[in-house]
């Protein structure tokens, strides 16, 4: 699994909450596919942080 970042929640706090969520509402069969959509989002976002640091610093290194 890449690194963390301050601004993510870890993947299994994540899951803890669908798992709670899910128990509460009596869905348990849907929460493979709310984990696969959470899962989605994280990496999406990852990306998209990793994106913005390397522009932030390629200007940098164009000197």
């Amino acid at each position: 699994m890449p690194k963390s970042h301050p601004n993510l929640l870890p993947i299994f706090h994540l899951w803890y909450i669908i798992d709670y969520f899910e128990g509460k509402l009596g869905l348990e069969d849907q929460s493979p596919y709310w984990k696969m959509a959470a899962d989605f989002g994280r990496r999406n976002l990852r990306m998209h942080i990793d994106w913005a640091e390397h522009c932030a610093t390629e200007p940098r290194s164009a000197k």
